[in-house]
């Protein structure tokens, strides 16, 4: 089965900022040609407008040094809770996030998106009972995503 190598860029959040910085180190010093972008570089709370020179900077920098965003992946702030908040009015928030995360990803060219799938606080985790409930609404939640996701072009979700 043939592979190849991405790397994410969780490890180089507050080192790089703009796609003329992030992309060519990534192509040159690294030596990586597929990139999973963490939301720190595009995140989906910033302005349309912002989103969307952005989105073109990527396109038209990674074309130029041959660097295909393959995924997008809630970074180290982005993944803390996620869909296993205990708060109802939380988790509903973190679905649309996610969303909209997801549409960015297909306009960044990502065929995947993802993030951890539910972390649980030690009282949630320690009492069955709401562990099993907010595992359900985790999952709930993950569904809702995924089909908004693969109606905006997603082909995975992780």
């Amino acid at each position: 089965m043939p592979y190849s190598l991405s790397i994410s860029t969780n490890p180089l959040i507050n080192r790089f900022a703009e796609p003329d910085d992030l992309i060519p180190v990534v192509a040159d010093q690294i030596g990586i040609r597929r990139l999973q972008l963490t939301h720190e570089f595009v995140n989906p709370e910033w302005p349309s407008p912002v989103l969307r020179r952005l989105t073109r900077e990527y396109a038209n920098i990674g074309a130029r040094y041959g660097v295909a965003i393959t995924s997008v992946c809630t970074g180290a702030c982005g993944r803390l809770n996620n869909l296993g908040h205990p708060d109802k009015d939380v988790r509903r928030w973190t679905v649309a996030w996610l969303k909209r995360l997801a549409t960015l990803a297909v306009d960044l060219g990502a065929s995947s998106m993802g993030s951890q799938f539910a972390i649980l606080t030690y009282r949630d985790y320690d009492d069955v009972l709401r562990r099993e409930t907010i595992v359900e609404h985790a999952l709930d939640g993950w569904c809702e995503v995924w089909e908004h996701a693969s109606c905006a072009g997603l082909k995975f979700l992780f």
